[in-house]
């Protein structure tokens, strides 16, 4: 590797990661135009050289991306790479560096540090916090580091901190508005909520102790909260207010005592632990095994260590009696069989059930937060084998600009004094995904389902980039459009980024539709819906998510960001670069086969007995297109939109745009847990969860997506007179979560779901404290306890 040589003098990215490349660091000081330089995942060791003599002009490259982790480098990091004056991206995790720190001095510029899972040791110094003020993301876990300097504050952008696993033992820092730490024998006081820009903190295997402060959860990150291996001592635990349910505080003690709450019941909890207490005295504790509780109860001098099994239930004679009956949802299958009581508990169960296990009549969510499962019954999606007829629907095309002809369907055009319902497909699909909604929906709406340029029907009907007669020639194994080296004039500023997706549906609506829509939007449907919806809410009478994915582009947006922007060549133009030809023909043989497609749908299906047969054909004809190919690296390397998805969110608040969300829960990509991000930023969004139900449930569950649909429209048109759905005879100021059984027919059978409706005053702490997998795990316990 020591004789890497090309062209000198315009190589910028050598890209060299996921090899086998054995040895030391190689030379590449005669590569004057070097912009990034990536070694990462091989097998490179020894030391980095004292005086990096095979890079003696980096500072004058202007280096601004050096990536070599995973590799087996040791030896302390020289300190000439603090001549490294330019560099954005430094990655040297998972290696083998010791010593300190000192060598990022003058690295002033730094937006992402990562030294993780090296043997750094010492304190940081005091000048990180004073010269690195830029940083957004800073990894030093699995180190050996023991403090923190108080001038950390002044890394006011810093998004991301983790320092797990390091020596920062004693007590925990002090948060005051991200602008001081304090030493470690100090407890971590309520300030702790006003931190400005902190996404994620990591501070797990430290040995923390302290007291957790109450306003912990004022913290103004979403992202992540990790205490694991923490011991905090928490007087006031019931002042605590939700925590985001992402928070991981595992395998941690809390010594706390229970106060009078003034409730019936009332619950604090984190995430795998749960106490309980009734009026003045302990009512009852849950354990989880990756907890231990240390407990004192009001009228007791003696503290108690709980931990039997995976739960423990400790409680006091005839204490849960006066919760009243108990109604218990199960996440996997409860092993029960018989009718048990505790007290005035009784469970029902037999072999192993699917669904939930049900208290005495009219019972409650054992929180006291839910409502009993009511059976709600729904109309099936039409079917001409059961006599009943669908919308008929029409396939059309929209000549938006010369060579850009846009693919959609509509049904229910006759229904002309009812709302228009725009349906946006995710990424691979089309107008045909939402084929059980416009037969249905189309019966009572006008329903529009469009296919995205570059996707479903919506591919270009010329080449692109078409290559020449002596290109076809010598290139015969290329046959995909696109892959040519000049741009046909019409396709010169071509690029399938959202800002075209999102100017696409202004355009589609305001030429054919005419009037403002019900905006429905799946994965990345959802995103273009919702991103939609914050630029033209003039346009929108109300948007749906679907399993709405929360990000979209890899590459920065060149109006917000322009210099980053710079640092990246090519950002989905035609035609391709030779480089990323190649690249799209090998992914692109992987990612077309029916192999894969078939695999993918069998991820993203929690209900494997969905007929998913048109989906795969349709899907696979897609790929079939000619332009496919060049159409997926268009995307794939196509900008950022100008706003993010919580900007987007934001915007549609700001304008009072209406907001409804369904999830299917067992999504492996879009989980319910980024549904919940957009409901603690939206709470007056209606939040339902179905289960079970995977990434596409509009094609999973129609009949539930359709019903539901309906009563939401149902509910705006009629300015909330009509109640929103699954809420006819309750108030959902009362009630916080509610849970209903829909059952529905389908071919010739009936079949049913669970739907958990998280109302306007729902709170993060509601969600866990009717976590599904706790009270599936509470059953056991009761039922043990009652033999």
């Amino acid at each position: 590797m020591n004789k890497l040589s090309c062209a000198k003098d315009t190589l910028k990215f050598p890209q060299l990661r996921n090899n086998s490349f054995i040895g030391s660091f190689p030379s590449i000081a005669k590569f004057t135009s070097l912009k990034g330089f990536y070694a990462d995942s091989n097998k490179l060791n020894r030391t980095l050289p004292g005086s990096l003599a095979t890079l003696p002009h980096l500072s004058s490259f202007g280096l601004l991306m050096l990536n070599l982790a995973n590799n087996n480098f040791s030896g302390e990091i020289p300190n000439s790479v603090a001549g490294l004056h330019k560099i954005l991206y430094l990655h040297l995790n998972h290696n083998n560096f010791v010593g300190g720190l000192i060598f990022l001095k003058n690295c002033t510029k730094l937006i992402l540090l990562d030294l993780g899972n090296n043997k750094s040791s010492g304190e940081m110094p005091n000048w990180v916090g004073e010269t690195m003020t830029k940083l957004v993301m800073l990894w030093l876990r699995s180190n050996e580091l023991y403090n923190i300097p108080f001038n950390m504050c002044h890394l006011s952008a810093l998004q991301v901190l983790n320092v797990s696993g390091n020596n920062l033992s004693g007590a925990t820092i002090l948060f005051q508005q991200f602008d001081c730490f304090v030493p470690w024998e100090r407890k971590v006081p309520d300030d702790v909520g006003q931190l400005a820009m902190l996404e994620s903190l990591d501070l797990s295997r430290n040995n923390l102790v302290g007291e957790i402060p109450t306003r912990l959860s004022d913290l103004s990150f979403h992202s992540h909260l990790n205490l694991e291996e923490a011991v905090f001592h928490a007087p006031s635990l019931i002042k605590l207010k939700p925590l985001p349910d992402v928070f991981q505080i595992q395998n941690c003690y809390i010594f706390c005592s229970i106060l009078a709450s003034g409730y019936n019941i009332f619950v604090t909890q984190f995430r795998g632990m749960e106490t309980l207490s009734y009026g003045s005295a302990l009512c009852c504790q849950i354990v989880n095994s990756k907890w231990k509780l240390v407990e004192k109860g009001l009228n007791s001098c003696q503290s108690r260590v709980s931990s039997i099994g995976k739960v423990g239930v400790y409680y006091t004679n005839s204490t849960i009696s006066a919760c009243g009956p108990v109604r218990l949802y199960a996440m996997g299958r409860v092993q029960l069989r018989g009718s048990k009581r505790v007290n005035n508990l009784k469970v029902f169960c037999s072999g192993s059930y699917d669904g939930y296990v049900s208290g005495e009549e009219g019972a409650r969510d054992i929180s006291g937060i839910g409502e009993p499962a009511t059976k709600v019954l729904v109309p099936g999606i039409p079917d001409d084998l059961n006599g009943e007829s669908g919308a008929p629907i029409s396939s059309c095309f929209w000549g938006w600009k010369p060579k850009l002809n846009v693919h959609y369907e509509k049904a229910g055009c006759g229904n002309m004094d009812s709302p228009h319902v725009l349906f946006l497909p995710g990424f691979g699909v089309g107008s045909f995904h939402y084929e059980k909604q416009l037969k249905d929906l189309g019966r009572d709406y006008r329903v529009w389902a469009l296919d995205f340029l570059g996707q479903g029907m919506s591919l270009p009907f010329e080449d692109p980039a078409p290559l020449s007669k002596e290109g076809a020639a010598s290139n015969e194994s290329i046959c995909s459009w696109g892959f040519g080296d000049e741009t046909a004039p019409w396709a010169t500023k071509l690029v399938y980024s959202v800002d075209l997706w999102q100017d696409q549906v202004r355009c589609f609506i305001e030429e054919v539709i005419g009037e403002p829509v019900y905006i429905v939007g799946n994965s990345l449907g959802g995103f273009v819906a919702l991103y939609f919806a914050a630029c033209n809410p003039h346009l929108v009478k109300g948007v749906t998510l679907l399993n709405a994915t929360p990000f979209w582009g890899f590459l920065p947006n060149p109006i917000k960001n322009p210099r980053l922007a710079k640092i990246f060549p090519w950002s989905g133009t035609f035609p391709l670069p030779s480089s990323i030809k190649r690249l799209t023909e090998l992914l692109w043989e992987k990612i077309s086969d029916p192999k894969s497609i078939a695999e993918i749908l069998g991820q993203v299906y929690a209900d494997h007995s969905t007929n998913v047969d048109n989906v795969f054909s349709r899907i696979v004809e897609t790929t079939r297109h000619p332009a496919a190919a060049a159409s997926f690296a268009s995307i794939m390397f196509a900008p950022q939109g100008e706003l993010s998805f919580s900007e987007t969110l934001s915007r549609c608040q700001a304008n009072n745009v209406p907001i409804c969300l369904m999830y299917g829960k067992e999504d492996p990509w879009v989980g319910p847990i980024w549904g919940l991000q957009v409901k603690r930023q939206v709470p007056e969004a209606p939040y339902y969860q179905i289960s079970p139900a995977g990434h596409c449930p509009h094609d999973e569950i129609p009949e539930v997506i359709n019903f539901l649909l309906r009563w939401w429209i149902k509910n705006l048109e009629s300015q909330g007179s009509v109640s929103l759905p699954l809420l006819e005879d309750l108030d959902s100021k009362k009630h916080t979560i509610i849970d209903r059984e829909l059952e529905f027919p389908r071919e010739g059978s009936r079949k049913s779901v669970m739907v958990r409706f998280f109302a306007s005053n729902f709170s993060l702490w509601d969600k866990i404290r009717s976590s599904i997998k706790f009270q599936s795990k509470l059953v056991d316990v009761l039922a043990a306890k009652s033999q």
